[in-house]
């Protein structure tokens, strides 16, 4: 017996009288006549999902009540990857660039104290990064960008310059060149004196918005890492960094009041703010690898 039919037994044995049909089209068809006291529809139907049945009853006047239900309990049965952009296609679109590979090497001290800072969650923290879109040529363009984050907002600064010119402006030369943001990130490198420790990259797909292009949604895959040949020039190349769950970053920036239709979506997928940070990822479950234990033949365990 499967759900529909279980909630018709259900409810002709509570004295209801129920129309059970099994796809969006035919649930659309009948709801649309507005002659019933309330409608059960199910998130994944064939044909027509039972978001697009409601979002289309309510954009034609029918004010029947409505339940949604979901059987997306399950990790395996979440809304995937592919579910997730055919529903935000009405109002999102790929951004200017599409798809793209980011490469970003992270400057830290000798003894990791940035990020190690940053894991504690303080309430104010700063890193530095160099970072390029695909690698770069000789002479080509990178971006500066020193990232400072107060009590969950993040202010950057970035300044763009030639690749064989990184190195020069963080040993002290010509940060006047680049004005008040070269100042602060030579300020920056003469407090904390780091040095190129890791090389992350990822793929990127980035979506902007229809209506509001500030509204950007990005999908960041294959993430890589390696701490030898630091430096954007030499290549894109490196070990897998582990995610907490799945194979993807979603990142979501909202320049204002997130939008309705978006905060249905994340909610249908189960999926709530959390932070994530690539570079504490890595530290944590690449760079920070544990000994391993080597127990002696004349070695006693109790």
């Amino acid at each position: 017996m499967d759900l529909a039919e279980a909630l018709t037994v259900f409810f002709e044995k509570n004295h209801f009288s129920v129309d059970a049909v099994h796809n969006g089209f035919d649930a659309y068809e009948y709801a649309s006549t507005g002659e019933y006291d309330a409608v059960i529809l199910d998130v994944m139907m064939p044909k027509m999902d039972g978001i697009q049945v409601l979002e289309k009853l309510r954009q034609e006047g029918v004010k029947t009540p409505i339940m949604m239900l979901t059987a997306k309990g399950q990790k395996s049965d979440r809304i995937t990857e592919r579910f997730l952009m055919e529903q935000m296609m009405p109002y999102m679109k790929k951004d200017e660039y599409g798809e793209y590979t980011i490469c970003n090497i992270y400057y830290d001290t000798d003894d990791w104290r940035l990020i190690r800072s940053s894991i504690d969650k303080p309430v104010y923290k700063e890193k530095l990064r160099v970072r390029s879109y695909g690698v770069p040529e000789e002479d080509g363009r990178v971006f500066v960008e020193l990232k400072k984050k107060y009590d969950g907002v993040v202010y950057k600064r970035r300044i763009t310059m030639p690749a064989n010119e990184v190195d020069d402006l963080l040993s002290g030369g010509h940060g006047d060149e680049y004005g008040q943001i070269g100042r602060e990130i030579q300020y920056f490198q003469s407090f904390y004196r780091t040095v190129p420790k890791v090389f992350i990259g990822y793929d990127r797909l980035a979506f902007a918005g229809v209506d509001d292009p500030g509204l950007r949604i990005t999908f960041d895959t294959n993430l890589r890492w390696r701490d030898t040949e630091v430096d954007l020039r030499i290549g894109d190349y490196g070990d897998a960094i582990p995610l907490p769950c799945g194979d993807m970053l979603m990142e979501i920036k909202i320049p204002g009041v997130c939008p309705l239709w978006l905060s249905r979506l994340l909610s249908e997928a189960g999926a709530f703010p959390t932070s994530f940070s690539k570079y504490g990822a890595c530290y944590c479950g690449s760079i920070l690898r544990p000994e391993p234990i080597i127990l002696k033949e004349d070695t006693c365990c109790a």
